[in-house]
């Protein structure tokens, strides 16, 4: 039918048009004719409100271009063509409450301005909404959906397709069924995900996907292959007791908070490759962050050890030291209080290594100690002037030499290449014993630093030893 007879037939109601949709399906033939004769072309009629509930598409139905500029309604309505709705906007709520679609759903680049429900709709081939179903292809490519949409108890048969989706109100994909693909692709859910005992059956994608609210998978099931590449969590991620029975990689992903593993189970560990936790807090230097270097949640450290665990399971031996470390801040002022041993031993552990993780901070702080080392055993020195021009008091060479040989023998005994001339740096910095001129003369106070020194160049030097260890998995 074209537009004037789709419109005419509607005008009639419910009974009329299911009357001819069912003659129809009585003599249905694989022919372009009646093809033709079952196929529906409509457009909405100014302000009236349009409700298609309970009637029967026989054949493809086309809803292209158009805008409906009120409240939609097709319950229990059942698509057995193909449904188009390409580029269509709806300004009115929509709602596909116990719909069937049995053939291809195609909301491509279609815009939902107000409430979209979709309850107990099965989609049977691709892409879904809330109880629907699509017995063939469904794509949401583009769609935005500007307030409440709703998938809950969806099934979709085949697969799911939203690439390029935005959702800006709160979506709900509770208990939803996802039989082949689900693919969400780029898309931006701008409010709460909710996704609570879905199962995906089949390859589950969400590249470079952006989640600005909280993201919620919780006792979801995954059973094939699930990518979150490049995905953005801007708030509270919860996988709490998901299921993965496949492949499950987090590559690249970035979490603004804490992510929420706890009681979760792979049949294979996730690929946490690159994972960046945490990441706002490292850019910014404010009260809060200040705060949070003393201060940790206890929340947050049930989450950090079931992600150290997820990182075991996968030998990921970086990964793990990451969320080690998050653990560790995560007691801090919390389990770990103020006046424990602990506390401090982890403040000195972060500052001087970021436990055991860094290669280069341990040797820097050990230069430092050598060079502060050494400006104090100068300062002992009894002549005046510029410290680069002073002349030693006993032999030859400048001052400032001889500390700092002092201090780099002092930082490391093993080294015996400064052993024979100790006695000298002695001697140029204070001089020696009249009564016995090989007999350099030494402060108390330098013979007194030798113990710290050599205790803090220890510990720097075991620091980045045990980094190289963690870094190459040295047993």
């Amino acid at each position: 039918m074209n537009m004037e007879e789709t419109l005419a037939l509607y005008a009639q109601g419910k009974e009329a048009w299911n009357t001819w949709a069912n003659e129809l399906l009585a003599r249905r033939e694989d022919s372009e004719a009646w093809k033709d004769a079952a196929r529906v072309e409509f457009a909405p009629l100014g302000f009236q409100e349009v409700d298609f509930s309970g009637f029967i598409f026989p054949g493809n139905a086309l809803f292209l271009n158009t805008t409906f500029l009120t409240d939609v309604r097709f319950l229990k309505a059942v698509f057995m063509g193909s449904a188009l709705f390409r580029e269509v906007t709806f300004k009115g709520a929509a709602w596909f409450e116990e719909a069937t679609f049995e053939r291809p759903a195609l909301f491509r680049e279609a815009t939902f301005e107000r409430s979209s429900v979709f309850n107990e709709v099965i989609f049977k081939d691709v892409a879904g909404f809330q109880g629907v179903t699509f017995e063939d292809t469904s794509r949401f490519g583009k769609v935005r959906f500007k307030n409440t949409a709703l998938f809950e108890g969806a099934t979709f048969e085949r697969g799911a397709i939203f690439s390029g989706a935005a959702f800006r109100d709160v979506v709900e994909f509770r208990g939803a069924t996802f039989e082949e693909a689900a693919v969400f692709g780029e898309v931006r859910f701008k409010n709460k995900a909710l996704f609570e005992e879905a199962t995906f059956k089949g390859a589950t994608l969400f590249p470079r996907a952006t989640f600005e609210e909280a993201a919620v998978f919780g006792l979801s099931t995954f059973e094939h292959s699930t990518s979150f590449y490049g995905v953005t969590f801007c708030a509270k991620a919860d996988f709490k007791a998901v299921q993965g029975n496949s492949v499950f990689a987090m590559t690249d992903a970035e979490f603004l908070e804490v992510p929420d593993f706890q009681q979760a189970t792979f049949v294979q560990a996730p690929r946490l490759d690159n994972v960046n936790i945490e990441s706002r807090h490292s850019r910014n230097i404010s009260f809060t962050a200040i705060k949070s270097f003393f201060r940790g949640d206890l929340e947050k450290e049930g989450r950090w050890r079931a992600l150290k665990r997820l990182a075991t399971q996968g030998h990921d031996h970086a990964s793990e030291q990451l969320f080690f470390r998050g653990e560790l801040l995560a007691r801090r002022g919390v389990t770990d209080r103020y006046w424990h041993a602990s506390f401090w031993l982890g403040v000195f552990y972060q500052l001087f290594s970021d436990f055991g993780r860094a290669l280069i901070r341990p040797l820097l702080w050990w230069a430092v100690g050598v060079l502060v080392f050494a400006g104090i055993y100068l300062s002992h020195y009894p002549g005046n002037g510029e410290w680069f021009l002073l002349e030693c008091i006993a032999g030859t060479g400048k001052p400032w030499v001889a500390a700092l040989g002092l201090s780099l023998h002092r930082s490391l005994p093993a080294l015996s290449g400064f052993r024979d001339t100790l006695p000298q740096f002695h001697a140029c910095l204070y001089g020696v014993h009249s009564e016995s001129p090989f007999r350099p003369i030494i402060p108390d106070v330098v013979s007194f630093l030798s113990v710290p020194q050599v205790l803090f160049s220890a510990v720097m030097i075991f620091l980045f030893l045990l980094a190289v260890r963690n870094h190459f998995r040295i047993k």
